[in-house]
């Protein structure tokens, strides 16, 4: 397949996506694909004979954006990275939000994908089981097997129901809406919270006090029940606004800050010798490894043991959890003593990005 023509499929892919998610599943057709796109339905269907492939290949991206997330679950051990796992399936069930919300008139219209839904599913329960298992055994939380069958029932159900509920919910406000997958993570981990014990509970405690967008069920003047937006009191950092079009500007300053750095090698050799601890460089945002590769020499020319994150490119908040930044070579023995350097060099390591 050509280059072009990979590049077609995948666009064929996008819009489907895109559109099943505003739309509904239903209601789009492969002509309504094709006009999204601006190509004929004949060039559509050279790439995808039917809808049913488009959806079949669309729910196997979804399963294997799930499966990832289920991976990372099953070695959570900390309620912090609990939250970030639940963050992160939340927002892979947004991207492929259709799935689940039009799941009756999916299995209906695709039998061909119920099993391998029921697997997804089977999966997910089992991953969960593994969270709160594991949870037990780090002295997080205290429950019995029974319970922890039952917390695991429960996180799938909030999972696989969430967007259902949410839409019979009033509409959120655009800031309440991008806050949702976290807003979500933050009512599914509650279900933890009668069996959190020790320190594990302030967290809870911070995560309830920061959590700001709430529904709130009171009655109108009518005396009907009704559901509304609320705001709850909270600690949390005001949201801070982007940086304006001439301080995004002042980053082409990395093409001179590089020549300046090669220039200043003989003097930078000059610098004291490090003391071999290790160094885990982190790159800017939208950057990789390529970027801190000459901050990563001058570390390792100071006698430092340092690392890359080897994550691909950096996108920012949600992408990835801290456990899966310690890399295997660093050893459990010396994490705390990386996660303190890297605290150190973050800033020079954003500075390359």
């Amino acid at each position: 397949m050509t280059v072009v023509a990979t590049r077609t499929r995948d666009r064929i892919l996008e819009a489907s996506l895109m559109l099943f998610n505003e739309e509904g599943l239903a209601k789009v057709s492969t002509h309504r694909i094709a006009a999204e796109l601006g190509i004929s339905p004949g060039n559509l269907h050279y790439h995808f004979k039917a809808k049913q492939l488009i959806v079949a290949t669309l729910f196997r991206h979804f399963e294997e954006r799930l499966s990832a997330c289920m991976e990372a679950a099953a070695e959570v051990d900390a309620l912090d990275d609990v939250w970030l796992s639940l963050h992160l399936t939340f927002e892979a069930i947004n991207a492929y939000r259709f799935i689940y919300r039009d799941v009756d008139y999916l299995l209906n219209g695709y039998p061909e994908l119920e099993a391998r839904a029921q697997a997804l599913t089977a999966s997910n329960l089992l991953a969960a089981r593994s969270l709160c298992a594991g949870l037990r055994r780090s002295g997080v939380i205290e429950a019995g097997d029974e319970e922890i069958e039952m917390l695991a029932l429960q996180i799938v159900f909030a999972t696989t129901c969430w967007f259902t509920f949410k839409r019979l919910t009033p509409r959120r406000s655009a800031a309440a809406t991008h806050a949702e997958p976290a807003l979500a993570a933050y009512y599914t981990l509650t279900f933890l919270s009668p069996y959190v014990v020790g320190e594990a509970r302030d967290y809870l405690n911070y995560c309830a006090r920061n959590t700001c967008v709430r529904p709130h069920l009171h009655h109108n003047e009518q005396g009907d029940p009704v559901m509304t937006e609320a705001t709850a009191h909270t600690t949390a950092t005001p949201r801070i606004a982007p940086p304006s079009a001439l301080l995004q500007l002042l980053e082409l300053r990395a093409t001179w800050e590089l020549a300046a750095g090669v220039a200043a090698l003989p003097w930078l050799r000059l610098a004291p010798k490090g003391d071999g601890h290790p160094v885990l460089v982190l790159p800017g945002l939208v950057a990789s490894d390529v970027s801190t590769k000459m901050l990563r020499e001058f570390l390792r020319d100071r006698g430092h043991d340092v690392h890359g994150w080897g994550l691909g490119r950096n996108y920012g908040r949600g992408r990835v959890s801290s456990r899966r930044c310690s890399k295997p070579s660093i050893g459990s023995s010396t994490r705390a003593a990386a996660r303190s350097a890297s605290s150190a060099k973050a800033s020079a390591a954003h500075t390359h990005g």
